[in-house]
């Protein structure tokens, strides 16, 4: 058993360190075994729109021809809906792995958008650009959406994890109408997923060499493809979270999208334990929703890059030293007071 754990290990460091097979694999990546088999259990957009699961299905040609597959769901309650929360999801999955959470959501009170980025799930498209396409592909669902008057067009709040938080990010920074951004374990950049994607061991030279070679294949620039560069845009909230013992995305990503943003914003890193643990019993899905509700309602507490600068600087000063008091004058007692001369009595 030790050994089969060793050699495990060992195959994960491997990896780690050469990464996969071609540069391609940056942009290729393939909706996971057990998301198509979930997707094929939970049925299609239209099997699901008869049975009231979801409130409409949408398909979005764009010009490229890729088709977006879009879910929507409209709020159960009977109040105007509280806004519109538009669900992004990571790496290989769909948004089938979402839909729990879009219909929490919109039991309390939100219209709710979840979208098949490209190559992934029921939407088409060779290859990924890593948020520079897909952005643009969220802005033409929500646009029409809002224009057919499908969902409420605001306040707009936008969850993602992983490429899906890139990707909130990049489309956050382009689209003013978005109020709040809650992104898990976002990647920061292209060049940053690329380099975990080849391999730690990758060297420079050959890591230009792979992002100029992917550019040319899914037509977009990678090194300009940013959620650090896109974050100093934003001037709406963000709420990031990261788990401290992410192997995938490191928290490094989202600290350096942390510090570029200018907004509002506030960086919260899950600890193993207790915290996991909780959120496990609350459920992940209830969690997620948890997350965006408490955003819309103003429950997170932010800073802004200005407030925390300031917060630094007063800590760094030395305080000020305090005036030196004056010396107090001692009360007078009745032994201070000059004493009566003794006068010498008369000779007789």
């Amino acid at each position: 058993m030790a050994r089969i754990i060793f050699l495990s290990l060992s195959l994960v460091m491997l990896v780690l360190a050469v990464g996969g097979c071609g540069n391609t694999q940056i942009i290729e990546p393939e909706t996971s075994l057990d998301n198509k088999f979930k997707m094929d259990l939970m049925g299609t957009g239209d099997e699901l729109q008869k049975k009231g699961i979801i409130t409409f299905h949408r398909r979005f040609t764009r010009p490229d021809e890729v088709i977006i597959d879009v879910w929507g769901i409209n709020a159960k309650t009977e109040a105007p809906a509280k806004g519109t929360v538009v669900i992004l999801h990571g790496t290989k999955e769909s948004k089938a792995n979402y839909l729990d959470m879009g219909k929490k959501l919109a039991k309390r009170g939100f219209d709710v958008v979840l979208i098949d980025l490209r190559r992934h799930g029921r939407s088409t498209g060779k290859y990924i650009t890593c948020g520079a396409k897909e952005k643009f592909d969220v802005k033409e669902v929500v646009d029409t959406l809002i224009n057919e008057k499908k969902i409420t067009a605001k306040p707009l709040y936008v969850f993602g994890i992983k490429f899906g938080g890139a990707t909130a990010i990049q489309y956050a920074a382009i689209e003013p109408r978005v109020c709040g951004v809650v992104a898990i374990a976002p990647w920061k950049n292209t060049r940053a997923k690329a380099k975990r994607d080849l391999g730690i061991l990758t060297s420079p030279q050959d890591l230009d060499k792979a992002l100029d070679e992917i550019g040319k294949i899914a037509e977009f620039d990678p090194d300009t493809t940013s959620a650090v560069a896109d974050a100093k845009k934003i001037t709406c909230p963000v709420y990031l979270v990261h788990g401290a013992g992410d192997l995938v995305v490191p928290v490094s990503d989202s600290e350096a999208i942390f510090l570029a943003l200018n907004g509002p914003r506030k960086l919260r890193i899950i600890l193993p334990g207790i915290e996991q643990t909780a959120i496990l019993m609350r459920g992940v899905s209830a969690w997620e929703a948890d997350l965006v509700e408490n955003l819309a309602d103003g429950k997170v507490e932010m800073t802004t890059k200005q407030q925390d600068a300031e917060k630094a600087k007063a800590k760094k000063s030395p305080a000020a030293k305090p005036a030196p008091a004056p010396k107090a004058t001692p009360l007078s007692t009745t032994d201070d007071k000059p004493k009566p001369k003794k006068i010498p009595a008369a000779n007789p």
